[in-house]
């Protein structure tokens, strides 16, 4: 009887160690921001065809509607560990913004983000290479986001 509870331990410790389940958690929690990222970026595309600008900051919560008619999204997304809108940035020196990036910090996931492969210097202070991923909207303007801090 000892030698079978030694060897159900060993295989359930072996099993842990596998399939990790916090590593799993964590995977799916970065599916659903990059899954949150598309989503934003879907409404964010709508929002500019009917206005020819993108929203200032903050984004909204809860129910996204634009201009009281027009529902861009049910329910705004926001990160499943924070609970806290995802960073959002345009030119708020601008009264009508033609860019806008939304980030999310992963935790697992090798994160994407373009403006990694813009040119030089297109990243702003507190961005996290390697974890944080983003999408862009419009032409950036590389030298405001690289003199301010992330969102």
């Amino acid at each position: 009887m000892l030698v079978i509870l030694v060897i159900l331990g060993l295989l359930t410790v072996v099993a842990i160690a596998v399939f990790d389940p916090a590593k799993q958690l964590n995977r799916a929690k970065d599916a659903q921001r990059l899954s949150d990222l598309e989503q934003i970026r879907n409404a964010l595309d709508m929002y500019y065809n009917d206005h020819n600008a993108y929203p200032t900051p903050p984004l909204p919560t809860g129910t996204w509607n634009g201009n009281g008619t027009t529902v861009y999204m049910e329910k705004m997304p926001v990160d499943p560990d924070t609970k806290l809108s995802y960073p959002y940035e345009t030119d708020s020196s601008s009264s009508n913004p033609q860019w806008a990036v939304v980030y999310a910090t992963l935790s697992t996931l090798t994160p994407s983000c373009p403006l990694t492969n813009m040119m030089s210097g297109c990243l702003p202070s507190g961005f996290v290479a390697g974890k944080t991923a983003c999408v862009v909207l419009g032409n950036v303007d590389c030298n405001y986001i690289s003199s301010h801090s992330m969102p």
